[in-house]
């Protein structure tokens, strides 16, 4: 409250009118508690002590009844006078790392009194308007007592502020103390009383690790209430401890704008203490009154049963110390910045930055993303909040793995509906056995042995874990249906699962099989300009300002690049930035390779043919890649570690010792041990190294080009290509690969059939349609049935039929999910291709990889089913609003190109391709093969791309839907991409000719009318959207 300001005025007096009814109703309030905040970025100019006491105390006792020695208040980090705070006292809080070392600095007068500074100003407040009698005072915290009611109540006032340092956002996250020590003497000088509360400002997540479990046992120990602040929103439990309960409140925020959820909460308690009711008030700025809050409760009231002890067979689920370091340790070791970077928090919870979350894929929302999103993301702190078990599905490298752990630290603090669980991280990936058994085990190895596993089986059948299980293979049928059978066993608990974005999934959620009750599937998207942003301010840690240039750059560079915005990628980029490396990467393999050479210290180390550099220890991590593909693994255990190096150096005649060789290795973040098992840090590292070995040994190169394990090394193969940018035949092997996947699927659409879609029904039978859908969505095949389809095909003699304009089937089942993964695998090496001398190589692999690209962009318009609530379809019905339902009908039907598309973007999109682009968008014999390269023009903004959409748009053979795909496609890059201002005027005004010309009755009145409303609708949305991008 630093000046009381008209719109703080509005609802104060809101406050004091609500509080007079409610007195007149139940009479006065007996106690009142303010934790924390009062006064804004720590001003205490005198001015402010007579504006509080003027018009905020003053009016607030006369209003609620309540009597001045009833009033407590605690420090914020608002509160905190930053000036005041000496260079030494700075330097002994950055030196407190241990509960000890906390202890020792309370303990000691000197400390507290040069720790009590910055809050001089704040104690002149509480002096003058805290009356209470006083048990404990000192500079940083005090205790009080009273008689309320005929009960001695003990109020502690907690200091959490005192390291708290002024920065933004959630720099203090994990980093802020209370100290053992202080809640020690403030519960014993308070222990004769009958009712005990404790108040102070941050939740207990904001602690440091060391301190958090202390500090929160003994509050929870010793104190019958505990009263927070900071989060600004209303929350109130109870949790069951050893000795009882207790009851925990988190304060809504009275004043944060008119348009807030400004709250405040009144809490009655019974006589005997049985029972605590909580009424929250919320604000109602459009009737400037306080009322109900039925978003806290219906009626806004809830009521606390506070009587009885833990019940016998109740195990105490707060964390211990030991389990909230093992769950920290190993959170923030899935940080890039913990081993590369000198200035990035090492802290998750200080680095994190929440990716947009969307219902649909973001390839319906169009290709390579968007620098702003299209439609109002899912809120993860709801998915927290919600009784949903929430499957996330995302691309490789997305962050997911980094969600899960981020959300299995949030909720071992108290989370919002059950309070008392114990969070946990699985990989299903690397699970010793696909057994419920191994995810047990894996429990426990997560929790660094913390607690038995009979203890986690018992909160297990309570219902009080969340668990966070990556990695969920959905075309291992047999991992699913554990999963689904651990699901049944122990149904009453949170989860969350992770899964690999897919084409199928892309197109349609209803792909992912329903695991449990009460399933939502988020969809990881890619980040946008916001999220680049705060993750650089992160970074950087606002120590250094830096400018929406350099975003602008990084991204631009991931857009050059054809390469996806994700967290992992940024990371690698402003490492780049923060180390002021040479980098002008060429592709994604450029981009690790840069990383590789800064985690081995190649920009600093000094050659010595007394040590291994960082050539040597390329060798070495080759070498081991290929140890695990031979293993069929992707780790080794300790002890085969230790026998690979021992043979490694022996071999080679190298003295150097293993162990501290590994222990580097670890220490730089290339490796990462978990138990007895030793992974590469991150897997797209060990796929770089493996696919170094292509480069090297041409027997691994041959075994890697055979259907049998084209699937299983497409990384591997993307990046070897990505380097070695020249090879023909990686291309040729791919093609011939290819065309065996297609070989028992023998889809044989004709492609003319395109030209015949129409807004009333599709030119196919509905059997044709289910055939197509049961293929494109079929069970997924074991490798050994998959093995079996390629050999029985190899060993036929297929004959090609003539092509007709009706559809045919495959002749085998579940192979079309297979086929496009080869697909994918094939378009990325001639996206990598380049360097290729062969024009007539790169113009057939084009034409036949684009034309088996219009089989599935067909086959995906006949068998995929999208709702009217789809969320591309929403936002389509936003910007044009003078459709009718018919049209609305047929405008669905183009959210699939828009995926297809997108997926041929992601793996085909190089400007390297335009020549081959151009002549195949010319000189095809379908609609569909021109519409397809015209696309990718556009997604790419390939030079004169205008032109062939307009050619190709007022081609008298192009169909209405073909051109209402390349109206969506120009709509979606006017509205959200950047341009110089002749491309967007020429392509708005081609946006219209289109518009006009699928229209009845052409140019007239009317149509011009409704075309001139779009255009303005564009331009609107234009305007915010290139706004929002600049903020």
């Amino acid at each position: 409250m630093n000046g009381l300001y008209a719109d703080q005025r509005v609802v104060l007096d809101a406050l004091f009118a609500d509080l007079r009814d409610l007195k007149t109703a139940s009479g006065p309030i007996d106690l009142i508690f303010f934790t924390g905040d009062l006064v804004g970025k720590g001003a205490f100019p005198m001015e402010t002590l007579e504006s509080l006491e003027e018009r905020f105390f003053t009016p607030l006792l006369a209003s609620a009844g309540t009597d001045a020695s009833a009033v407590f208040i605690v420090p914020g980090n608002h509160d905190v006078e930053q000036s005041k705070r000496s260079a030494i006292a700075k330097l002994a809080i950055d030196g407190l790392k241990t509960v000890d070392d906390v202890n020792r600095t309370l303990d000691d007068p000197f400390s507290v009194l040069a720790l009590s500074a910055p809050f001089e100003g704040f104690r002149g407040i509480r002096d003058k308007f805290v009356k209470a009698s006083r048990a404990v005072s000192n500079g940083l915290f005090e205790s009080y007592e009273l008689d309320v009611r005929g009960k001695k109540m003990g109020i502690a006032a907690l200091n959490s502020a005192w390291c708290a340092t002024g920065r933004s956002e959630n720099a203090d996250y994990g980093k802020l103390l209370v100290g053992g020590r202080q809640v020690e003497q403030l519960a014993r000088s308070l222990s004769h009383c009958d009712m005990k509360f404790a108040l102070l400002h941050h939740p207990f997540p904001w602690l440091a690790e060391f301190d958090q479990s202390a500090v929160q046992r003994k509050v929870y120990d010793e104190f019958d209430a505990v009263f927070f602040g900071h989060n600004h929103h209303g929350d109130v439990l109870q949790l069951a401890r050893p000795s009882g309960k207790i009851f925990v409140s988190n304060a809504g925020c009275l004043y944060q704008g008119r348009g807030y959820f400004n709250s405040y909460s009144i809490i009655e308690v019974s006589a005997d203490i049985s029972e605590w009711t909580v009424s929250v008030r919320e604000y109602f700025d459009e009737r400037a009154k306080f009322g109900s809050s039925d978003r806290f409760a219906a009626g806004g009231r809830q009521t606390f049963n506070m009587a009885g002890s833990q019940a016998p067979d109740q195990l105490n689920a707060l964390p211990s110390e030991e389990y909230l370091t093992a769950v920290s340790e190993a959170a923030n070791s899935h940080l890039l910045s913990s081993t590369i970077s000198e200035v990035a928090p090492k802290n998750l919870a200080q680095l994190f930055v929440v990716p947009p979350l969307h219902s649909v894929s973001e390839r319906q929302l169009g290709a390579n993303g968007s620098d702003t999103p299209k439609s109002e993301p899912l809120q993860l702190s709801q998915l927290l909040s919600g009784d949903s078990n929430v499957i996330f599905v995302g691309a490789k490298e997305s962050g997911k793995t980094t969600l899960l752990t981020y959300i299995c630290t949030q909720e071992n603090g108290l989370a919002a509906n059950n309070p008392t669980t114990i969070s946990a991280y699985v990989n299903l990936h690397a699970l010793t056995k696909q057994t419920k058994a191994a995810i047990l085990q894996a429990i426990v190895g997560f929790s660094n042995g913390s607690y038995p596993r009979s203890h986690f089986v018992r909160l297990l059948e309570l219902g009080r874990m969340t668990l966070c299980l990556d990695n969920l293979d959905l075309s291992d049928s047999k991992l699913v249906g554990l999963v689904e059978d651990f699901f049944k066993q122990y149904p009453n608990n949170k989860y969350y699962i992770t899964i690999l974005e897919t084409v199928q999934t892309s197109l349609a959620g209803a792909s992912i099989p329903a695991l449990i009750d009460k399933q939502l599937v988020a969809y990881v998207h890619s980040f946008g300009r916001k999220q680049a942003r705060e993750l650089m301010h992160r970074w950087f840690q606002g120590s250094d300002a830096k400018s929406t240039d350099e975003i602008d750059n990084i991204l631009a560079s991931l857009k050059r690049l054809n390469i996806p915005r994700t967290p992992f990628l940024i990371s690698i980029f402003l490492w780049v930035h923060e180390r002021n490396i040479a980098f002008d990467p060429v592709n994604h393999a450029e981009v690790l390779d840069t990383l590789i050479d800064g985690m081995l210290d190649k920009f600093h180390e000094s050659k010595s043919r007394s040590r291994l550099d960082s050539t040597a220890k390329r060798h070495f991590l080759s070498d081991l890649a290929f140890y695990m593909y031979q293993l069929e693994r992707d780790y080794v255990t300790s002890n085969e570690l230790e026998m690979f190096t021992a043979s490694y150096f022996k071999n080679k005649l190298l003295t150097a010792a293993g162990a501290p060789f590994i222990e580097e290795l670890v220490r730089k973040g290339v490796l990462h041990d978990i138990e007895d098992a030793v992974y590469f840090k991150f897997d797209c590292l060990r796929a770089f190294f493996l696919s170094t070995r292509l480069q090297e040994s041409q027997a691994f190169f041959r075994d890697a080009f055979t259907a049998e394990r084209l699937l299983t090394l497409g990384q591997e193969i993307d990046y070897f290509t990505g380097k070695q940018r020249g090879r023909d035949d990686a291309l040729r092997a791919a093609l011939v690969i290819l065309d065996e996947y297609y070989k028992p699927i023998r889809l044989d659409l004709d492609l003319s059939v395109f030209e015949k879609i129409d807004a009333k029904e599709l030119p196919i039978t509905v059997q044709q349609r289910d055939d197509l859908k049961g293929e494109l969505f079929p069970p997924r095949l074991s490798d050994e049935h998959r093995e079996e389809m390629l050999d029985e095909a190899d060993a036929q003699t297929v004959l090609v039929p003539e092509r007709r304009p009706t559809l045919t089937v495959r002749k085998a089942p579940g192979t079309v999910p297979d086929f496009i993964s080869a697909l994918q695998i094939t378009s990325a090496i001639l996206r990598n291709s380049e360097l290729i001398d062969d024009g007539d190589l790169k113009r057939s692999a084009y034409r036949r990889i684009a034309h088996y690209w219009c089989e599935i962009l067909l086959m995906a318009i006949f068998s995929v089913e999208l709702r009217h609530d789809n969320e591309a379809f929403v936002e389509i019905k936003k910007i044009m609003p003078m459709f009718d339902e018919q049209t609305f009908d047929y405008l669905l039907k183009l959210v699939v190109p828009n995926v297809i598309g997108s997926i041929m973007f992601e793996y085909l999109g190089t400007n390297q391709l335009e020549v081959v682009l151009k002549e195949h968008a010319e000189g095809s014999q379908y609609a569909i093969e021109r519409l397809v390269s015209t696309m990718l023009q556009i997604d790419l903004s390939v030079p004169g791309y205008l032109d062939a959409v307009e050619k190709l748009s007022k081609d008298e053979k192009t169909n209405k839907f073909t051109k209402s795909i390349l109206f969506m496609k120009l709509l979606e890059k006017y509205m959200f991409k950047s341009m110089p201002s002749a491309e967007a005027e020429r392509l708005r005004k081609l946006v219209g000719n289109i518009f006009v010309s699928q229209r009845a009755g052409g140019g007239n009145r009317l149509n011009l009318a409704h075309r001139d409303q779009l255009i303005s609708a564009m331009d609107q949305n234009r305007r915010t959207n290139l706004k929002a991008v600049e903020q």
